[in-house]
Parts: C-alpha cells; sequence; structure tokens
C-alpha cells in the first residue's frame, strides 16, 4: 500500500503540469484550408443589391436572363413597378447592368403584331376588307369584317396597321349621291321647220344635237343614283312618239371630281303616225327597240349623247338619248 504523502505528491505534480503544455504548432507546409477547418477560400465577398426600373422590357423577362447569364446572381422583379431586384457581387452587377441596358429598348415596331377593328361609318364592312385585301396584297396583314358591327378587323405588323389604317379612313368616305336625268329626242333630218320647243337648260345640249337634223323632246325621267347602288328608271313617255323605257345601271365611283356610271338602256318606241291613214298605219306597224350597254366619265352638271338609233320610220328618222347628272352631294353616315 502506497504511503499517502506519497499520492498526494503525485497528484500535485500533475495538475502543475496540465496548464504548462504548450499548444500544437501547424505545419509550416499545411494547407490554408486544413488550418481553417476545411473551408475553400476566404469570408464571402459582400453582396451588392441593385434595383434597374424598366422602361420598355417585361421584369419577369429580365429577371430569367439575367439568373441565366450570371452565375451568382439572385434576381426577383416586382411586377407593380416593372423592376428587377438584383443581387449579387459588385462585378456582377455591372455586368448585369450592361444586359439590362441592351435588353430594355424599344419594341420592333415592323415585327410586332397588332389587332385593329375600325368601326365604319358609310361603307360596308365586307366590301372595304376586300379592297384592302386587294391593295395590300403580298403583306403580311389579315383582314376580315363583321357586317353586323359594321367593322373590319385587321392584323399584322404594327407598321403595317398603321398604313392599312389610313387606307380604310380614304374608303370610308360618304358615299356619293347624284341626280341622273334622261332625256330622250326624237330627230329627223329631213325637217327642216323649226324645232320644237326645247327647254332652257337643254338648249345647249340641243344645240350640239342639230346635226341630226329637227328636234324634238319626247320626254325626261329621273332617279337617284347612290355610290355603289344599283337604280332603275322605268316608265312610259306619251305623245306622237310614245316612249317605253327601262334603264338600269350603278353609281360605279368617282375618279376625282368626275362620276363613273355602268348603265344599260332600253326603249321601245311606238309613232302614232302621219301622213294620212295609211301612213300612220305603216308607222305604228314599225316599233323600233333602242339598246345600248355603256360606261361613263363624266363631271357633274354635264350632259353626255349615250347614243342614236335610227327610227325605221322614215329615212333620216333617229332617237336620241342624252344623260344630265346633277352635282352631287354627300351621303348620310351609317347610324
Amino acid at each position: 500500500m502506497m504511503p499517502r504523502f506519497l499520492l498526494a505528491i503525485t497528484t500535485q505534480l500533475i495538475l502543475f503540469c496540465v496548464p504548462a503544455m504548450a499548444p500544437a504548432q501547424d505545419a509550416p507546409d499545411a494547407p490554408q484550408s486544413a488550418r481553417r477547418g476545411g473551408r475553400r477560400g476566404g469570408p464571402p465577398a459582400p453582396m451588392t443589391i441593385e434595383v434597374f426600373k424598366l422602361k420598355y422590357a417585361v421584369c419577369y423577362e429580365i429577371r430569367d436572363v439575367l439568373n441565366n447569364s450570371i452565375h451568382d446572381a439572385k434576381c426577383s422583379f416586382d411586377e407593380r413597378t416593372n423592376s428587377v431586384i438584383y443581387a449579387g457581387s459588385a462585378a456582377s452587377v455591372q455586368e448585369a447592368q450592361r444586359l439590362v441596358e441592351a435588353l430594355d429598348v424599344p419594341a420592333d415596331e415592323t415585327s410586332e403584331e397588332e389587332v385593329f377593328m375600325v368601326r365604319l361609318k358609310h361603307r360596308d364592312a365586307e366590301d372595304v376588307a376586300r379592297q384592302i385585301a386587294t391593295t395590300l396584297a403580298g403583306s403580311d396583314i389579315r383582314v376580315s369584317a363583321d357586317s353586323a358591327l359594321a367593322t373590319v378587323i385587321m392584323q399584322g405588323p404594327r407598321a403595317a396597321i398603321s398604313g392599312a389604317q389610313r387606307i380604310v379612313s380614304q374608303l370610308d368616305s360618304a358615299p356619293t349621291t347624284v341626280n341622273l336625268e334622261l332625256a330622250f329626242f326624237h330627230a329627223d333630218i329631213n325637217d327642216d321647220g323649226t324645232d320644237a320647243i326645247i327647254p332652257p337648260d337643254l338648249a345647249e345640249v340641243a344645240k350640239e344635237l342639230k346635226r341630226f337634223g329637227g328636234l324634238e323632246l319626247l320626254g325626261r325621267m329621273s332617279t337617284i343614283a347612290v355610290e355603289g347602288e344599283k337604280f332603275q328608271i322605268q316608265g312610259a313617255i306619251a305623245g306622237d312618239v310614245d316612249v317605253a323605257t327601262q334603264v338600269e345601271g350603278v353609281l360605279a365611283g368617282t375618279v376625282g371630281d368626275a362620276i363613273k356610271i355602268r348603265l344599260n338602256a332600253r326603249l321601245k318606241m311606238e309613232s302614232s303616225g302621219g301622213g294620212g291613214e295609211q301612213g300612220k298605219t305603216e308607222r305604228r306597224s314599225r316599233r323600233p327597240v333602242f339598246e345600248i350597254e355603256t360606261a361613263v366619265t363624266t363631271e357633274p352638271g354635264a350632259y353626255v349623247v349615250l347614243g342614236s338609233a335610227p327610227t325605221g320610220w322614215g329615212p333620216g328618222e333617229s332617237a336620241i338619248l342624252v344623260l344630265h347628272i346633277r352635282p352631287k352631294t354627300v351621303g348620310t353616315p351609317r347610324p
């Protein structure tokens, strides 16, 4: 058994030696990572936060581009202000700035698609859509019409749509309305007597018709013609020469101030006769038909001789049809 005084000395020596132990020294060539408990590199670089407020681009699209292009980027966006919130190193912020400046630019107007609808005031939507499609054939514009709403619908590049809008404005003008009057004359080259009474407004055109002989105004008929719509004149004129007439046509449009009209006229004439009973019978047995189909472009207010044809009643007798277009007026807008 160990003496008690020796045990006490031994314990005291041990306690005295523990504080005196020196810490172990790192080996001179020990790697830095080993000395720092296995962590690589120094402390993390400080993060820089930058807010990019966009003018033209969409915030979430730019957010995606930055996240995919810069390896340490942490981006979010604020749709209310159309901004991108960027977090990254100071060096990467500069790179993000360059990307944002390159991407946040106005859209290319030549390629951006746009849908535009125009409600017409005067013209038929299908007619206008057809004319636009013909005029812009080969372009990227697609045109359709909604007749119930009197609307033309166009879809295509913004720049092209702008040009098409101007065409629609030109086409959707108030339709031209004119008063058409037809005057029917009977001329006889063998009649060297005094002409029948000619109204003052037909005096000038009567002078031009004198080359056909003595003139007699058989009668006049009139109607209103609206641009793009068909018109019809039908009736009879009674007198020494009875005339049954049927005229159909359309006011095709305008060329500057001129009016363009297409028409088909058919006149059936019957004479009450003259020169005794035998002459009356012969003339009544001949019922000439005068037909003409033509297109006329003329200024409002002008008189146009549409045509003449022999009556067959006697040598030198003819029927003459004259068209008078009264000054045009503007149509009523679509409700």
